[in-house]
């Protein structure tokens, strides 16, 4: 695998998250701890951008829509 270490270090950091927050909650909570905890362990991390979404030139959707 050419990224063996970095992805043992997402999978890990996804089981603390879990482990902690447990299931149920909100994706955009789940993806701001896996933030954090990558940046625990060292690692340089960036946010989604956002971005319009248009059809037949109207906007219908910002993303990350919240």
């Amino acid at each position: 695998m050419i990224h063996e270490a970095l992805s043992r270090d997402i999978v890990g950091a996804a089981m603390v998250v879990l482990n902690e927050l447990k299931p149920g909650l909100d994706e955009k909570l789940y993806e701001r701890a896996m933030i954090i905890e990558l940046k625990h362990c060292g690692h340089s991390v960036s946010v989604q951008s956002a971005f319009p979404v248009s059809y037949r030139g109207e906007l219908i959707w910002t993303w990350p829509f919240s």
